[in-house]
């Protein structure tokens, strides 16, 4: 998920993508979100209001920004490099189908022409299921919420200093390795 939430104030909501919306939330009522979707025992479960699809992050500048999500049915979320941070993604609900890529070569997140990249990974990420992104392995992503939705949270460690996150646009798998795709940088967010 990018970073393109903050600039804007807590509460407000913003469609980042079709079916996608992303909206500043308190640290401590996504924790609380979080702890009451995984039912531990002796807490209290936490319902999210309304039936529109959010992002929620904690308003920490702090070392680590905390992202919960819900996707309505199908929704995506466009394929992204995170390049200043780590991520481990949490499954709370629902199903989305995760799909994790690495440039082949030189990653150069500004270069405007074709390169190759790699699918590493392509998971249903589900209840109690993790995906992890970090800046050498995995460290492209993109979602696409099953018939059910999916819902989820974010941990991401800044690590390198902040920069506009990259999108990618996937081209053509390769002839020989079907794994291997195409790919070039589209605008920044």
């Amino acid at each position: 998920m990018s970073d393109h939430h903050e600039g804007f104030p807590l509460g407000e909501s913003l469609e980042t993508e079709p079916g996608v919306f992303v909206e500043r939330r308190c640290f401590l009522k996504s924790a609380a979100l979080a702890l009451g979707a995984v039912q531990l025992p002796g807490v209290a479960r936490v319902r999210a209001g309304g039936n529109g699809t959010f992002i929620g992050a904690n308003g920490a500048p702090g070392p680590f920004v905390i992202l919960h999500w819900k996707m309505n049915p199908g929704s995506q979320i466009g394929r992204h490099a995170h390049s200043y941070g780590n991520v481990v993604t949490l499954g709370l609900h629902g199903a989305a189908r995760v799909e994790d890529f690495e440039v082949i070569g030189k990653r150069d997140y500004d270069d405007s022409e074709t390169f190759q990249v790699r699918r590493t990974l392509s998971q249903w990420l589900t209840p109690g299921g993790i995906n992890l992104v970090n800046l050498e392995r995995n460290y492209i992503h993109g979602f696409q919420a099953g018939p059910n939705g999916a819902r989820g949270l974010d941990i991401t460690t800044r690590i390198l200093p902040r920069r506009a996150t990259p999108n990618l646009e996937l081209g053509a798998p390769s002839k020989d390795h079907p794994e291997v795709f195409s790919a070039r940088w589209a605008a920044s967010s």
